[in-house]
């Protein structure tokens, strides 16, 4: 006993207390993990809120959207506190569709911007008392559902009269509001349904009876019940933007100056106050062979001017899916080819007249008339749409020149005249038409089945194009 110095002791309490310093270490590890798993259990639980009003806001027939000032950008910031402060005025258009213990933790919000219709949706979980999760912002683009066209059932189809001249040829039928009128010894149509008469001199109608009898007019007792402007491009609409306008609200639309600025390609254009040229290059600079778009990607593009094609231009090449929107006039000419890559797509959105005395070359060796598009969608390779409405004797559309144009071409509002030797592969859908010389019109078949939205309204339940955190 008297040898004992209480070593014992203090090793015990130094164990101990070594003991007691690793569970509080091992305690305080084990709660900061418990509240990091509480945190990331409200954040997902915010996240699947938000998701909920996103999905109820898709499954909803009727979305009563309001008008807003603000970005989009700006939207998607705003936090749960400042959506509702700054649309309080608007309780009955946000939607509150998840309570828990009296709390709202879901929301969406219709809003209408300048360029385009948007839902907002997002989510939290507990209060500013007991703490709170929020989600980031949902951000869906609203896309009205609207009655599906098909207005290409026919090689022509004309809402007054169609007039062959020369050795024009037709391979496919024709549909004309008013009179088909033969002048000259063209091959005739495959058929013909026309609302008004069949008008040829008697020998062209001997040499061609079995044909002729099997045609249809309005003495046959045929009426033209279709709407010349099928897909309402013609009209604006409740909020006064036209049909280009609309379409382009869904797209990335840049400047065409800007966009070919950025890729390095200044030399390949020229513009003035009125009139935006692909000149084929500048100085030392080539651009003999220009290129649009880009592989695999979609590109939207703007010209608040004329288009034309002049200078050192030799080829136009397309890649991708272009979607170029002309507000003006588009003449390709100066011995220009417009080429579309294998794979690529050609959207064409002009207001002004249209001039193609140069034509447009497609591999369809390798490849049909018909593409997915980068949505999937399957589409004319070139398809050009006019908003030019007839004002005086010149047509809104010329095709003209010895090359072939692949094409499918509506313009309710404008008169077509087809001249030259060379040939259109597609479809046409126009006012009037006028074919002349040894030129042709070739019907693709497969353009009988391609559907398009009309006008962006009508019934049934919104779709959505967009569903992501980001812009």
């Amino acid at each position: 006993m008297k040898q004992q110095q209480g070593a014992a002791l203090v090793i015990v309490m130094a164990l101990l207390a070594g003991a007691l310093m690793l569970g509080m270490s091992g305690m305080q590890s084990a709660l900061i993990d418990e509240r990091l798993a509480g945190n990331y259990r409200a954040s997902m639980q915010a996240r699947m809120n938000a998701e909920i009003a996103a999905a109820e806001a898709v499954d909803e027939n009727s979305l009563a959207f309001f008008n807003s000032t603000h970005s989009l950008s700006d939207l998607l910031e705003l936090s749960w506190d400042e959506l509702n402060e700054q649309f309080s005025a608007n309780q009955s258009a946000l939607n509150f569709s998840c309570e828990r213990d009296g709390q709202f933790e879901c929301i969406y919000i219709p809003l209408t911007l300048d360029d385009g219709s948007y839902v907002i949706a997002k989510g939290i979980v507990g209060s500013t008392q007991r703490g709170r999760a929020e989600s980031k912002a949902i951000l869906l683009r609203y896309v009205a559902d609207a009655e599906m066209q098909q207005p290409f059932g026919s090689a022509i189809t004309s809402c007054q009269d169609i007039t062959l001249r020369g050795s024009a040829r037709i391979v496919g039928g024709v549909i004309a509001g008013n009179n088909l009128i033969i002048d000259g010894n063209p091959p005739p149509p495959d058929s013909a349904s026309v609302g008004g008469n069949i008008v040829y001199p008697d020998w062209w109608g001997n040499q061609h009876q079995q044909r002729v009898e099997n045609y249809q007019s309005g003495d046959d007792g045929y009426r033209f019940s279709e709407s010349c402007d099928s897909l309402g491009i013609l009209d604006d609409d409740e909020n006064d933007r036209s049909y280009f306008e609309r379409v382009a609200s869904a797209l990335n639309v840049v400047g065409a100056g800007q966009w070919l600025q950025e890729q390095g390609l200044k030399h390949y254009y020229q513009e003035n106050n009125n009139t935006f040229n692909f000149t084929g290059g500048s100085g030392s600079q080539d651009a003999s062979t220009s290129y649009l778009g880009v592989t695999g990607r979609e590109t939207s593009l703007n010209i608040d001017k004329d288009l034309k094609t002049s200078g050192r231009l030799q080829r136009l090449v397309v890649d991708g899916t272009v979607n170029l929107f002309v507000d003006g006039d588009f003449d390709l000419g100066g011995n220009t080819s417009l080429e579309i890559s294998e794979g690529a797509i050609l959207n064409l959105y002009v207001s002004g007249k249209v001039t193609l005395s140069a034509g447009s070359e497609l591999a369809l060796n390798s490849e049909s008339f018909m593409r997915q598009d980068s949505a999937g969608i399957s589409r004319p390779a070139v398809s050009i749409y006019s908003t030019y409405q007839q004002i005086d004797s010149r047509s809104g559309i010329t095709i003209g020149g010895s090359n072939d144009t692949y094409a499918a071409i509506y313009a309710p509002g404008s008169n077509v005249d087809i001249g030259g030797s060379g040939a259109l592969y597609g479809g046409l859908r126009a006012q009037k038409v006028v074919m002349s010389g040894a030129g042709a019109l070739e019907y693709v078949a497969d353009l009988a089945d391609y559907e398009v939205s009309g006008g962006g309204t009508g019934g049934g339940p919104p779709s959505f194009s967009k569903w992501t955190e980001e812009l």
